[in-house]
């Protein structure tokens, strides 16, 4: 929750306050599903001012619930700009990272507090029990001439529309509003900032390792095309592998670029009642090779909907909502799917395949539209188009389709192969990406070839039977195909 309203007038402030706890702090997600006590039930006169007071002269808060010690809050107030602007700090210990806004919300709602009177004969007939009295939060607000008042702070009402309040010393009991209850039974958990990472639109988020259970899974790299959104993302350990860049992935890789937690559940040091001694997830992440960060993942709260997390090895316990992460489960093999480099053949300037002894070098025309029908290419000097040469076109298509038919089948990390005597290399020139990447495929036995990558064992390995009966039966060996080509292209040249 976080609202930016300092600088409003207090009115504002304490209508936005009002609307935005109801509908926001109202839904944060609690263990015992809310609190909710008996309250006596009353007559009421119209609304009544509890304090009419300059926010602007408030110094000082302090804040004492019951189960928990005393912590002070302050505002000042500097000119920036020739401007008056409003400071709010948790005086009680500096090294907290607070958010301001939630204190200085705290501020405008006791200063400018009203709520409805309850009758004198209901009050004079339930004991301080009833209006949660007994163990009320006091809340001090000390002005800058030293003058104090003092307001219990009660139960919340049954229907949870509000909450029983009393200046100290008086017997009037007042219902205020439930939101307004919220802030003035602050705990400090509750003014922490929760924004533990926001990128700005210039960073971007270039190194992501993970981490299950205690078990290293993977380290993915990313980079970005110059003059381009594109990005391009890779696996360096424990494989070396082109991830396909899709829709699953983008939301997978833009979790990280906004954590923010719902709350601040718990400081605490017993990371195992979170599932935090050993987290169900640690990632680290860096951004623009500079900066890393660490998110743990632990438990899932009782209804599924949040994930106790840390934030980089602190003792903040928060709760980070699980759909953020719902990429998160994938392993190594879902992460790199079956193709092991992939590119469509309109972002290539020339394609390159050897296999059987032979060479095959086609120059791909700039296709702007990626329609079938615009395709042109040369190959051995003579120049095919799709309007003249439909035939010897879809010939070259299969030839691809079959390259990218190669498809990893399985993946062996713990074997250092040697680059050596390749029987199919395919080479692809990426217009749009501007690089050159090579595959190559060394036979491991009479089943199964070693998959390179730019002269770097992928860690995955290709069915030899794929050359000639493609793993999807959808597209035709890349062997069959190469030899159609060569027959067609025997008729035309």
């Amino acid at each position: 929750m976080k609202n930016k309203i300092i600088g409003l007038s207090v009115l504002a402030v304490l209508l936005i306050a009002v609307v935005v706890v109801y509908f926001i702090w109202g839904n944060k997600p609690s263990e015992n599903g809310g609190l909710i006590t008996p309250s006596p039930s009353a007559s009421s006169t119209p609304k009544e001012t509890i304090y009419d007071l300059e926010l602007s002269e408030a110094r000082y808060i302090t804040i004492k619930n019951p189960e928990s010690e005393a912590y002070k809050l302050g505002h000042t107030q500097i000119i920036e700009n020739d401007e008056t602007v409003d400071k709010y700090t948790l005086v009680s210990d500096s090294s907290i990272d607070v958010e301001e806004d939630e204190i200085g919300t705290i501020f405008a709602v006791i200063t400018g507090l009203s709520g409805t009177v309850l009758d004198s004969s209901v009050v004079n007939e339930a004991t301080d029990e009833d209006f949660g009295f007994d163990k009320a939060t006091v809340v001090t607000l000390e002005m800058r001439d030293g003058t104090e008042y003092v307001l219990e702070v009660g139960d919340y009402t049954t229907s949870l529309d509000g909450t029983f309040v009393r200046k100290r010393g008086e017997s009037t009991v007042y219902v205020i509003g439930y939101g307004e209850g919220l802030y003035l039974k602050s705990e400090i958990n509750d003014l922490k900032n929760l924004y533990l990472f926001v990128a700005t639109s210039e960073e971007f988020v270039n190194r992501i390792k993970m981490t299950k259970k205690g078990e290293f899974q993977y380290t993915l790299e990313g980079s970005q095309v110059e003059d381009s959104s594109t990005e391009l993302w890779n696996v360096t350990e424990p494989i070396s592998w082109r991830i396909t860049f899709d829709s699953n992935f983008l939301n997978y890789t833009s979790a990280f670029y906004s954590i923010i937690a719902a709350e601040c559940a718990d400081e605490t040091e017993d990371f195992a009642k979170y599932g935090l001694d050993v987290p169900a997830y640690e990632i680290e992440f860096t951004v623009d090779d500079k900066t890393t960060y660490k998110l743990s993942l632990g438990n899932l709260t009782e209804n599924g909907a949040y994930y106790y997390a840390r934030w980089n090895d602190g003792n903040n316990i928060y709760l980070i909502t699980a759909d953020q992460f719902s990429e998160i489960d994938k392993t190594l093999r879902e992460m790199v799917g079956n193709i092991v480099y992939y590119c469509s053949y309109f972002d290539l300037s020339r394609f390159e395949v050897e296999y059987g002894g032979q060479s095959y070098s086609f120059d791909i025309g700039e296709n702007a539209e990626e329609k079938t029908e615009n395709d042109v290419f040369t190959y051995d000097g003579k120049s095919f188009s799709e309007k003249e040469y439909p035939e010897v076109c879809n010939a070259f298509r299969n030839i691809y389709k079959g390259a990218l038919g190669l498809w990893a089948y399985e993946f062996d990390t713990e074997v250092s192969p040697e680059l050596k005597d390749p029987e199919i290399t395919l080479t692809f020139h990426n217009r749009v990406e501007n690089e050159v990447v090579k595959l190559e495929y060394v036979r491991r036995d009479n089943d199964r070839y070693y998959i390179f990558m730019n002269g770097e064992y992928t860690g995955a390995l290709s069915m030899i039977s794929t050359i000639n009966n493609p793993t999807d039966q959808l597209t035709p060996g890349l062997a069959n195909a190469l030899t159609e080509f060569s027959e067609i292209f025997k008729t035309v040249k």
